[in-house]
């Protein structure tokens, strides 16, 4: 692994640890964003924020599924850390050659009743291109007036 993306993963270790922090975006040894919210809407206000900024960054956030390793992939972070990881996120995650670090890893994200799958991993399960699946997203994002609309280069 890299030295400085070794240094990156302390730093948002420690920031995760210290704040109340869901997430975190670390590159270069500084906090580029963080959020407390949960689910995926600030995972993906974070990446559009950042832009190419994001890429090769350290990213830590509490819940990885297969929607959010779309748009990590895409964006193309260098390292991935989570408490929870579903099998898909870390596939995904790993074939496109981003670290993964995760502590617990199931077979799916469910709902919050926990009797289907999460919508937004519901939203991309027919897609298999990162790019294409995380543009979805970012897509249905603005068409609700969440996010502006962002294009992945």
């Amino acid at each position: 692994m890299d030295d400085y993306r070794f240094d990156d993963i302390k730093v948002a270790e420690q920031f995760f640890a210290e704040g109340s922090y869901r997430l975190v975006i670390v590159k270069d040894g500084q906090l580029l964003y963080a959020a407390d919210a949960p689910r995926l809407l600030p995972l993906a206000k974070g990446l559009v924020q950042l832009g190419k900024k994001a890429e090769g960054a350290v990213v830590k956030d509490k819940v990885i599924g297969r929607a959010a390793a779309m748009l990590l992939a895409a964006f193309g972070v260098g390292a991935v850390l989570t408490p929870l990881i579903s099998s898909g996120a870390r596939t995904l995650l790993e074939e496109a050659g981003i670290l993964v670090q995760a502590a617990e890893e199931i077979p799916a994200i469910l709902n919050q009743s926990g009797d289907a799958s999460c919508p937004m991993e519901a939203m991309v399960e027919t897609y298999a291109d990162p790019h294409a699946g995380a543009q979805y997203l970012l897509d249905f994002f603005a068409e609700k007036e969440l996010l502006l609309p962002y294009v992945i280069c």
